[in-house]
């Protein structure tokens, strides 16, 4: 039996530096707080500076690929753009001598970017920068220093396993109608319903999807043809994956998120698409029918087991009334405050679509479109906006077309970049996952996700997994020059023969 060499130290460094965090960012309120932010980018820039350091083996290597890195350059000019912003402030609020905060009107070089400058801790074009740079940073991270489908699998292990934690604790936290983070602290909002430590059951939700969507696609590797030839009735270490699915997925339906729930049944409709496409296959070719049976019948009592176990803690009521009212939104949107929100927020838009207004200067702003619109002012006169519950409307109100575009780029340049130029990297479980990754941007359509730190580190990290490895083993399927050093593709050859 050949054996497998063990992956080198720098990836390994950079595998615990990311899980890190990754945790961190998850159990300190999901980074929303400030001193967690600041947490978040110190982790994440430690991971980056390990993963482009030059090494006696390499060299410079890393360091160059990062500079090729084209997600790299988008997402540093996304940044840049910020800085820029929040240095060019066309308003400036301070406060008085009794603590109000007053907004003066300042001058601005009119052909840069411009924003507002605000106290530290209050929104701005810079804290919105410790937003999205974390992801940012463990995403080229990933694509710099991981050179082994393996690195990207035990990242995605890391997500699940974070994600079906955090599901356990959500669910014994509303068991136990508990109001306080772990049991023990105040949480950070005091309105609304309390889920785990988001604080917020749809960005819970968010979190959780996140994760299944990494368990199922590493569920599809390991019961595939590319799993070394590893068969699904053998068993192995791989098959927890299963129970933690469920606990996942049960997690999310107690969270009680309407479209949450609606994502996370699209991703399991895609699973269940590769499951039954291989069923399909393998009864061709063997004609095999026992394995399939035990199969689906194991699979059914699972799920039969923890369906039991949870259902006495949803409120199967309240499950039905949110499924309605999710349904009528779909057919009357007139009658859903998202409609007039997206109204305000494409008035706001149009004002300054250039430039936008700041990075996370949109609740500043929507106040001037907001009140041409009845029904956004029935609350005291006037509803809090803080965002548009819609990301692509809020980022172009933000950072106008010319900061819009290149963040675009990001998310979705490396996708179509696989599909059209490494397909023969793309197989099912990457498919699978890729499948999670396109849900969760039709969520983001109803929702204001990516303005939280936790799900856009989430999201990043998934994106350049699922990207690095199909681009991986395009090079290893095709036999074409590699632009891996040749000991490390090598080693990487060995583990996927």
């Amino acid at each position: 039996m050949r054996g497998v060499p063990p992956l080198p130290l720098r990836e390994r460094l950079v595998i615990i530096l990311a899980t890190v965090c990754l945790v961190w960012t998850t159990w300190a309120l999901g980074g929303v707080k400030f001193w967690a932010q600041v947490g978040s980018v110190v982790l994440s820039l430690a991971c980056l500076l390990v993963a482009a350091w030059p090494s006696r083996q390499n060299g410079w290597a890393n360091l160059r690929s990062l500079m090729r890195l084209v997600p790299f350059w988008l997402g540093l000019f996304v940044l840049v753009y910020m800085v820029v912003q929040v240095l060019n402030p066309a308003w400036v609020f301070e406060r008085d001598s009794s603590g109000k905060i007053l907004a003066l009107r300042q001058d601005y070089i009119r052909w840069l970017p411009s924003g507002v400058r605000t106290p530290l801790r209050m929104m701005n074009p810079l804290l919105m920068v410790m937003v999205l740079a974390p992801g940012w940073m463990l995403a080229c991270s990933i694509w710099t220093a991981l050179r082994r489908p393996k690195s990207m699998r035990m990242m995605m292990w890391a997500m699940t396993l974070n994600a079906s934690l955090f599901s356990v604790v959500g669910m014994l936290e509303s068991i136990t109608h508990t109001r306080k983070i772990l049991w023990l602290f105040e949480p950070t909002i005091r309105s609304g319903m309390f889920w785990g430590t988001i604080a917020n059951e749809n960005h819970a939700s968010a979190f959780m999807n996140l994760g299944l969507g990494a368990a199922l696609a590493l569920l599809v590797y390991y019961t595939g043809k590319g799993a070394r030839g590893r068969e699904f009735s053998k068993g192995g270490s791989y098959l927890m994956l299963i129970p933690l699915s469920i606990i996942i997925l049960g997690g999310v339906i107690q969270a009680m998120s309407r479209a949450g729930i609606l994502v996370a049944g699209l991703i399991c409709l895609a699973f269940l698409a590769v499951v039954i496409a291989r069923l399909v296959r393998a009864l061709l070719v063997s004609g095999n029918r026992i394995v399939a049976i035990v199969t689906g019948t194991v699979v059914i009592l699972i799920v039969w087991a923890t369906a039991s176990s949870i259902r006495g803690s949803i409120d199967i009521k309240r499950f039905i009334r949110e499924m309605k009212s999710l349904s009528i939104v779909a057919e009357s949107p007139l009658e859903d405050v998202r409609y007039y929100i997206n109204m305000a927020s494409m008035d706001l838009f149009e004002m300054k679509p250039v430039y936008g207004w700041g990075g996370g200067c949109y609740r500043y702003f929507i106040g001037i479109t907001q009140k041409n619109y009845p029904y956004l002012m029935q609350w005291h006169n006037k509803r809090n906006i803080v965002f548009a519950h819609n990301d692509y409307m809020n980022y172009l109100c933000d950072l106008g077309v010319v900061g819009s575009v290149p963040l675009g780029l990001f998310v979705f340049g490396p996708v179509v970049f696989v599909i059209l130029f490494r397909r023969n990297g793309v197989d099912s479980h990457i498919m699978m996952g890729l499948a999670c990754i396109g849900a969760i941007m039709l969520h983001v359509a109803v929702e204001f996700f990516m303005q939280h730190p936790l799900i856009v580190m989430q999201l990043c990290i998934l994106l350049a997994c699922l990207t690095r490895t199909a681009s991986l083993r395009h090079f290893m399927s095709v036999g074409s020059p590699s632009p891996l050093p040749d000991k490390v593709r090598r080693a990487a050859l060995s583990v996927e023969s």
